[in-house]
């Protein structure tokens, strides 16, 4: 059972998660690996596309060479943000559907020692330090990251009470403190 500890209560919308999937897509180990899977896909695509313009025009090599790598590397420089809007985006519009809107509205979280209570109208949840993978910051958002996918996402400007700097820097101290306590099995041979 959570102790008392430090309380938070804020108001989440679908922008908000779509803030998150911006974030992980930039900062998560699978989420720069989904970006840099599709950036590699489109470049594939532009140079066999190229090389069959070579093949059927030998002529023009030296044209087709110098568009292939014009378009790779823009492909690689324009690509990625624009990746990452639309995943944003995508994720705006399935959240605001009808059927999600439950899952928005007035949150409070309070942390202990223990890990998160997470309370709303319509759901209750304790979760444990141990779950969670990272507590991250950016200047509008934190993310406290459960599995690699979703989080627990607070949004700095419809912070309703509680101080969210402070709020953050103890949740990272006590996200840090549980994981260094936490043992890891041996991995049997």
């Amino acid at each position: 059972m959570v102790k008392s500890g430090m309380t938070i209560r804020y108001v989440t919308a679908p922008e908000d998660m779509g803030a998150y999937h911006t974030w992980w897509m930039q900062n998560a180990p699978e989420g720069r690996a989904a970006v840099q899977s599709h950036v590699g896909r489109v470049c594939a695509f532009i140079a066999l596309f190229c090389g069959l313009m070579a093949w059927l025009n030998p002529s023009l090599i030296p044209l087709i060479v110098f568009e292939a790598l014009l378009g790779i590397g823009a492909t690689m420089l324009f690509s990625p943000p624009g990746i990452r809007r639309g995943a944003s985006a995508h994720a705006v519009q399935v959240y605001q559907a009808a059927e999600n809107a439950k899952l928005f509205g007035e949150r409070t979280l309070e942390i202990n020692e223990d890990g998160v209570l997470s309370v709303s109208v319509n759901a209750t949840a304790l979760y444990r330090w141990e779950l969670f993978g990272s507590v991250s910051a950016t200047d509008t958002h934190a993310f406290l990251t459960l599995g690699t996918v979703t989080a627990l996402v607070i949004p700095r400007d419809t912070l309703a009470e509680g101080n969210w700097d402070a709020f953050v820097a103890e949740a990272r101290r006590l996200h840090l403190q549980a994981t260094q306590r936490v043992r890891v099995p041996a991995m049997a041979h």
